[in-house]
């Protein structure tokens, strides 16, 4: 059968039945987004810090990040057309498969609505984190200094790592990781957004990504304010985590170590209090570690590669968080021990919001393709 008439029959028009069921999904971010938004606005009002908040600070960068990752989507897409499916006639099967790709079941109209959201929440949220220090001083990190050195036999984190990561080399290789965080976000948010094949998944992730970040990153990190070890000198004085901080800076001259240029970018905009891409210092809970573990479970039941991948990826961010300075090691232990309830909480959500039948539809149509 010619390769083309399989994305006929693949995308038949009872394949748009997904298309015709409610966006209870979309609605419950979008309800999610504004009353987050609102709370943001009441707050910084409240302190006088209103004009701080911006519905639009990665508008660019979204957009941006937006072309490079589908079109690197294309292009992975046309790659595998040409050399695994090899259609008789290549151009009409490549414009057929990606307007069936993006016009069927409503792709579109289920992703782009979310995108939105995405685009005012995150500039929302990173505006709020700039304001953290102004509503609760940070006022934890001797405890968390202490919490860790408790859970650890009296020895602090870091330096139970030096033995197996202390080499400029494994350090700029870990910062390599650590900062494929954003990219790795990035993917997985727009493989959900645009991913109808497993809706109650796709409705679960989403809505973990927004809980998480509003409620670990925005109320949690309020709650136990805290600036992180790389920042306690700068800020208090305080040269504890000193010894870590100078290997690291020796470290940088053998290998790339990207954290410093980073850490030393978000300490002078703390004390211009600018609120810009990537703005504000807060330290417990590790946004990073929770995110990467959203990660790992959406990657969980994609098959043995990618489990693998989440895995991996989740334990070099933990490790990561703590031998680059950023965070005491409480911030990804208490991130995770917070996620996972979300995690759990959402699924029970998600199997309400997403009609079964919508489920077992999509569950058929990717059998049959």
């Amino acid at each position: 059968m010619d390769t083309s008439s399989q994305v006929r029959r693949r995308h038949r028009p009872g394949a748009t039945l997904s298309g015709l069921a409610s966006m209870r999904v979309e609605l419950a971010l979008g309800l999610i987004t504004v009353v987050y938004t609102v709370c943001v606005f009441a707050v910084s009002s409240a302190v006088g810090l209103s004009e701080q908040v911006s519905l639009w600070l990665y508008s660019e960068a979204v957009f941006m990040v937006s072309f490079l990752v589908i079109f690197s989507a294309a292009i992975l897409r046309v790659l595998y057309i040409m050399l695994a499916l090899r259609p008789v006639r290549l151009t009409r099967f490549i414009l057929a498969d990606f307007r069936n790709f993006l016009c069927g079941e409503q792709r579109l109209l289920r992703a782009l609505p979310v995108l939105l959201l995405f685009l005012v929440f995150i500039s929302v949220f990173t505006s709020y984190k700039a304001m953290i220090p102004e509503l609760q001083p940070f006022v934890w990190d001797e405890t968390f200094i202490a919490w860790d050195r408790i859970l650890h036999g009296g020895h602090d984190p870091w330096r139970l790592l030096q033995p197996l990561l202390g080499y400029p080399e494994l350090s700029g290789a870990l910062n390599v990781v650590y900062n494929a965080w954003f990219p790795a976000m990035f993917t997985v948010l727009y493989w959900q957004l645009f991913s109808l094949s497993r809706p109650q998944l796709r409705a679960r992730f989403l809505l973990s990504f927004f809980l998480t970040w509003i409620l670990l990153g925005s109320l949690v990190a309020t709650l136990l304010s805290s600036a992180g070890p790389c920042f306690l000198e700068p800020l208090f004085g305080n040269n504890y985590y000193q010894p870590l901080m100078s290997y690291l800076q020796q470290a940088a001259q053998q290998a790339p170590v990207w954290a410093l240029d980073t850490q030393a970018m978000l300490l002078r905009s703390h004390l211009g209090s600018e609120s810009g891409l990537g703005a504000g210092i807060s330290a417990m809970p590790s946004l990073h570690v929770a995110t990467a573990l959203l990660i790992a479970l959406t990657c969980w039941g994609s098959g043995r590669w990618l489990r693998g991948f989440g895995l991996l990826f989740l334990l070099l961010i933990l490790l990561g968080s703590v031998h680059l300075g950023w965070h005491y090691a409480v911030d990804g232990y208490l991130a995770i021990a917070l996620t996972l309830p979300i995690w759990w909480g959402c699924g029970w959500l998600a199997q309400r919001l997403v009609p079964s039948s919508e489920n077992f539809v999509q569950s058929s149509l990717k059998s049959h393709s």
